[in-house]
Formats: C-alpha cells, structure tokens, sequence
C-alpha cells in the first residue's frame, strides 16, 4: 500500500499496482518530490484552469499553438476527441 498526495490536496492510500496509475494523473508519494502538473480525472471541463487544460494536451499530445483562452483550449481538446 502507498499514500499518495495530490495537487489539489486530497490524500489517498491505494494497493502498489495503482500507484503507476495514480502517479501519471498527477498524484505524488507522500512526502516525495512531485510529478509534473496533470489533469484532473473526470475529464475537460470550463471549471478546469488554464493550467490543467495545458497540462491535458500536454498528456494527451494536443497541440495548443496559438491557442489563447479557455474556450479555445477547450474546444482544440474537443475537436481533437473527434
């Protein structure tokens, strides 16, 4: 079992096998170093930051170049679902 931390605040303790899944949506070790910023799990939405948009495409490969606001980072993330 490990404990994990995310960037949000919530702490969780899960079986070791779920701890490669956990660590690549943006959950950290307890009291380890963090992993790189990821997107919450329920998936895109408008109450998402920038960042967590960024940090979704950057996950998924979606390229935002030249993207600017939130409702077009939102609707490149949507096309790219297509």
């Amino acid at each position: 079992m490990a404990t994990l931390t995310h960037t949000k605040g919530r702490v969780v303790t899960v079986p070791d096998e779920a701890v490669d899944y956990y660590l690549t949506k943006g959950w950290t070790v307890a009291g380890g170093n963090p992993v790189p910023a990821a997107a919450p799990e329920e998936g895109p939405s408008e109450s998402w930051t920038n960042a967590e948009l960024d940090a979704y495409a950057e996950q998924e490969g979606i390229d935002f170049t030249g993207v600017k606001t939130k409702a077009d980072r939102l609707a490149v993330i949507a096309d790219s679902r297509n």
